[in-house]
């Protein structure tokens, strides 16, 4: 069975369902910029993109033993928190993202 694998108040139903809907899930992370005014960077919730990288890794690899050698943790922990949140698919299109260039 899925653990709900609650991360910032948030159980894994309430997770993206997309890569798309991500950064929303992250707390819209990101850098704004205001007319005449440095960028102002926007707190994220702490371990955010850890939390990502294990979920979509875990959907990549298929594998916790791997994961939690990456991710510093425990297969028990990896297994019982990230698995089966995201498709391998969504994983492909995380993976996929490259900065603007």
């Amino acid at each position: 069975s899925k653990c709900p694998a609650n991360v910032d108040g948030k159980m894994a139903k309430d997770r993206p369902k997309s890569v798309a809907q991500s950064a929303r899930f992250l707390g819209r992370g990101k850098i704004s910029r205001r007319a005449g005014q440095s960028p102002r960077h926007e707190k994220w919730p702490s371990n955010g993109l850890r939390h990502s990288f294990i979920t979509y890794r875990i959907a990549q690899v298929k594998s916790a033993e791997q994961v939690a050698l990456e991710a510093g943790n425990s297969p028990a922990i990896i297994f019982k928190h990230y698995r089966e949140l995201a498709t391998e698919a969504q994983a492909a299109e995380w993976f996929g993202i490259l900065p603007v260039t």
